[in-house]
């Protein structure tokens, strides 16, 4: 045969060659249990072509002849069952199965996929005339009545569904041939046996036979048919609902031979999804869960639904069919959520999308995806950020039995995927595809320090779609990025995400400058692109590196990137390559409003707080990395005349590098209270207020043994107080000296001091004062 798909009948096709379903396919299934609904829907749509004047056809049966003629199918095997036992039951409702011509063409079909299969077919079409039907006995229960039918049978898979796709399971519904032909008289069923001996352009039941050339009895092939799953699953169901809906749109270049939906998507895509097989998800479950995911993001780039957020979706078909969609990328309990609720979401989607662009554009995708291996795709991809055991795929395997969920980054990223390889194929190169990946990773991958953990930036739904789109505008020419004059300009947006848009046109346009043409020796010979990128694979930017080539102003100005490249690097070379206490005490110095919303954590966490904070202030980044950096001695010089206490105390003392050991400082202002107030931790009370007067007289009042601390650990090494009120013991009474500067007996808070004290002595004069009053 050639590789042509011939439109045929099963009649004519058993006429010309032995039909066996080999050793490797799976069993029969459309038969089990729980496909009553799909048995009934399939038979209605037989009966009424053999009813009626439109011809039924079947899509693609496809697969492989042996050198002694017999076809392998490949895929097709459920339908030419279903067919054969049609075909089978009107024979023996009329007595043909006497008929010698009717037993050659159905013993031409055969299962290899057990011997009993085997054998069971050939007895029902030889021995299929000695069954006698008793009155209300189903065809199935005569059948294995008969003494020629061992009981050990039964128990075979392909046999049950057989039987059962005979009789049907007396449900109510007619998903049984019999219960479909049970009142059609015998003239009725001899002019449906006519029409069936038809040939191909009148019968009205057909499909396409297409023999796969050169593949022969390919075991490897048919184990990656069956390596997606014995039992009919979502995704088979979904593509013979896809391939009708193309059928009956008349999309006939997406039906082609070669290069159809239906042929890629069990030849040449299964090989490439092959390559991603999961021991612990079917192969069907990982195809499927690529194109649900793309259609995902396709909803997004058309914005549909308008609002996205689960709060705000209602149960319109688009909301609802979006939810559906959305579940394909998230956890709900332990594992994925993967349940299939009919093609009808998938009709609303292509309804909303536009069925034949959308299914285009998959054909496209896949058909220049694979053409790069795994490892390579893989590589090209990789989010540049993370460890070794950060390994990001653009085909997830993520399942029912696998807890791989898809992250918010990750769909923008596997969206980027998508768009690079709707290029045209000659673009659809490993440097092109690494430059995209870099600008899409280091948008959507911003992280920020908040409530003491590390987060994603962009981690809602709304946040996704705008990110998605906001990269769509602006980089029309995926597969050409770096290409300065095909970039869109962004919108003089505030938003974060158009900040790092911002920022990777600025460096794609310092890329295309070529060789650096600075001052500084150790970057001589390299090129801009280079100097980039390595500063963005440091711990503390991630990407994000505007804070060396913008100004005061947040305008784009690379005239200072030299000098505060130095500075950085003065920072890292002497403080083992951290931006720790020395560049915090220094940015303090610099700009002390910085402090009113910066944390200084510890470990891991210091680096996304500097990551939160470098792009978003220019003006206070700014006048740091110009300022010359200061040592400990320089600094403890520069801050001595400095009249602001609390800034002197952070800076000049060890406060900084004591309290980060503990985890976490935030410094803050508030002018209704008029002191500045530490806080240790962010979800904690406590806290310690930068009060002159009182640290010091406290201080000395200790020293000299006058009083004693209610908890003497609230006292630092660094000489503050970790405590908004002072409690302490005088001549066996306890007092309180709050942080408004009050001072009160504990037993008598309502009685107390009009000033506060600035000495040990007017201390003492207050705390007499308060003894003695009732």
């Amino acid at each position: 045969m050639n590789n042509i798909a011939n439109t045929t009948t099963l009649w004519q096709l058993l006429g010309k060659c032995k039909v066996v379903i080999p050793i490797l396919q799976r069993d029969y299934a459309q038969g089990r249990i729980g496909y009553e609904n799909l048995r009934e829907k399939f038979l209605s749509a037989i009966l009424a072509a053999l009813d009626g004047d439109k011809q039924l056809k079947l899509d693609f049966v496809y697969g492989s002849s042996d050198q002694e003629g017999r076809f392998n199918p490949l895929d097709g095997q459920q339908r030419l069952t279903t067919l054969w036992l049609l075909h089978w039951y009107i024979a023996f409702r009329l007595g043909k199965l006497s008929e010698q011509s009717t037993i050659e063409h159905l013993s031409n079909f055969s299962y290899e996929t057990r011997v009993s299969s085997t054998n069971f077919c050939q007895r029902i079409v030889k021995r299929g005339a000695e069954i006698a039907q008793e009155v209300e006995e189903s065809i199935a229960d005569a059948i294995i009545r008969q003494t020629w039918i061992p009981s050990i049978w039964r128990q075979d898979p392909t046999i049950q569904s057989m039987l059962r796709m005979l009789s049907g399971e007396h449900n109510g519904k007619i998903d049984g041939i019999e219960e479909l032909f049970a009142n059609k008289n015998k003239q009725t069923l001899l002019e449906y046996w006519d029409a069936l001996m038809l040939p191909a352009v009148k019968c009205p039941l057909v499909f396409y036979q297409l023999d796969l050339e050169n593949l022969g009895q390919s075991d490897d092939l048919y184990v990656k048919m069956n390596g997606r799953g014995k039992p009919l699953s979502d995704f088979e169901n979904f593509k013979a609902d896809l391939i009708k809906y193309i059928a009956d749109q008349e999309w006939k270049s997406l039906l082609h031979a070669q290069n159809g939906l239906p042929i890629l998507l069990d030849t040449k895509w299964l090989d490439f999804f092959w390559k991603y097989r999961n021991p612990n998800i079917s192969l069907d479950d990982i195809m499927f869960g690529f194109i649900n995911r793309f259609l995902l993001v396709r909803l997004m780039m058309a914005q549909k639904p308008q609002k996205i957020e689960d709060k705000e979706l209602g149960n319109s078909p688009i909301d609802k069919a979006f939810k559906y969609l959305y579940s394909f990328t998230e956890k709900k309990g332990m594992w994925a959520n993967y349940n299939m609720t009919g093609f009808g979401v998938y009709q609303t989607i292509f309804d909303e999308l536009g069925g034949f662009s959308v299914l285009y554009d998959i054909r496209t995708l896949l058909e220049n995806l694979r053409t790069f291996d795994r490892e390579k795709l893989t590589a090209c991809i990789a989010y540049p950020y993370g460890d070794e055991n950060e390994r990001f795929e653009a085909i997830y395997t993520s399942g029912k039995n696998d807890n791989y969920i898809q992250t918010i980054p990750e769909t923008i990223a596997f969206w980027a995927v998508c768009q690079f390889f709707l290029s045209p194929i000659e673009y659809c190169t490993e440097i092109r595809l690494k430059q995209w990946m870099r600008v899409v990773w280091n948008v959507c991958n911003y992280q920020v320090l908040e409530n003491n953990k590390v987060r994603n930036e962009i981690r809602n739904k709304t946040q996704l779609r705008s990110t998605i789109l906001s990269l769509h505008r602006t980089f029309p020419y995926k597969w050409n990025v770096h290409n300065v004059g095909r970039l869109v300009l962004s919108e003089e947006d505030t938003d974060n995400i158009s900040l790092h848009i911002i920022e990777e046109q600025a460096k794609i346009r310092q890329f295309q400058i070529g060789a650096y043409n600075g001052t500084l020796n150790e970057l001589q010979g390299q090129t801009w692109e280079k100097i980039i990128v390595s500063l963005e694979k440091l711990p503390f930017f991630q990407g994000t590196i505007r804070a060396l080539f913008k100004n005061g102003e947040g305008k784009i100005d690379w005239s200072n990137f030299d000098i505060k490249y130095s500075h950085l690097y003065w920072y890292l070379n002497n403080y083992n390559g951290e931006l720790n206490n020395i560049a915090q005490r220094n940015l303090l110095l610099h700009n002390y409003d910085f402090a009113s919303w910066y944390w200084y954590p510890r470990g891991a966490h210091r680096n996304a707080t500097w990551r939160r904070k470098l792009p978003y202030f220019p003006s206070s980044v700014h006048e740091w990395l110009m300022a010359e950096p200061l040592d400990c001695n320089q600094l403890s010089t520069c801050i001595s005349q400095e009249p602001l206490y609390a800034k002197k105390c952070i800076i000049q003392t060890a406060l900084i590098q004591e309290v980060t050991a503990e985890n976490g400082m935030y410094v803050s202002y508030s002018p209704s209270i008029g002191y500045d107030v530490y806080w240790h931790h962010q979800n904690s009370s406590d806290c310690i207020i930068f009060n002159e007067c009182r640290d010091k007289v406290v201080r000395e009042a200790i020293k000299n043994g006058l009083i004693s601390l209610y908890h003497p650990n609230i006292e630092k090494s660094c000489g503050s107080f970790y405590a908004r009120d002072i409690v302490f013991f005088y001549n066996r009474t306890e007092y309180n000296w709050n942080a408004r500067g009050e001072i009160f007996r504990t037993d008598n808070p309502d009685c107390k001091s009009e000033k506060q004290p600035d000495s040990i002595n007017s201390l003492i004069e207050v705390l007499d004062f308060l003894a003695n009053r009732h």
